[in-house]
């Protein structure tokens, strides 16, 4: 179990973009999760998914936060990474966008970077960081594709252990 101390946290956010054509694809893990953690358990943070695409999030949420007086570190974003495999979570506190736009859009939106984010593994089309624009744009069309019967079981099955580990 990960070391995450959710008692500060007021606010759980699900990166994702909207409509049913991005409803299964691995860019909407953080979702997945936001809307399983709301449809099966009663938690007294707030939950938000956003409705702008993920590139354009960063407002919506700020406007949320702002609404409800809540600083960055009152603030849980749930969304996808690359960087692990399909299956595997890991928490972190701070930091920067690390190449996710998401979260560019949303450091920028509240001027800071002070707020907590659960990355659920979505894995790479390929085993290297991309290098060019053309490898750049391989990533983009991998998250924004829908994941497979197999990838679904398992960012299904990581979802199930964060809400039973968190909630």
């Amino acid at each position: 179990m990960q070391d995450i101390d959710l008692d500060e946290v007021k606010m759980i956010v699900g990166l994702g973009n909207p409509g049913p054509k991005f409803s299964n694809t691995r860019h909407n893990a953080g979702a997945m999760t936001v809307a399983r953690i709301e449809a099966e358990k009663e938690i007294p943070q707030k939950v938000l998914i956003p409705s702008s695409f993920m590139n354009e999030c960063g407002p919506e949420i700020a406007k949320a936060a702002n609404k409800n007086g809540l600083e960055p570190n009152e603030i849980l974003v749930i969304h996808d990474d690359i960087d692990l495999p399909p299956g595997e979570w890991k928490y972190k506190a701070g930091g920067s966008a690390g190449g996710h736009n998401g979260l560019r859009s949303l450091i920028t939106a509240l001027g800071s970077d002070d707020f907590h984010r659960l990355r659920i593994g979505v894995g790479r089309p390929f085993p290297h960081k991309p290098t060019t624009p053309a490898e750049e744009e391989v990533v983009s069309e991998y998250v924004l594709s829908p994941v497979s019967e197999v990838e679904r079981e398992k960012i299904d099955q990581v979802i199930a252990k964060i809400i039973d580990q968190l909630f």
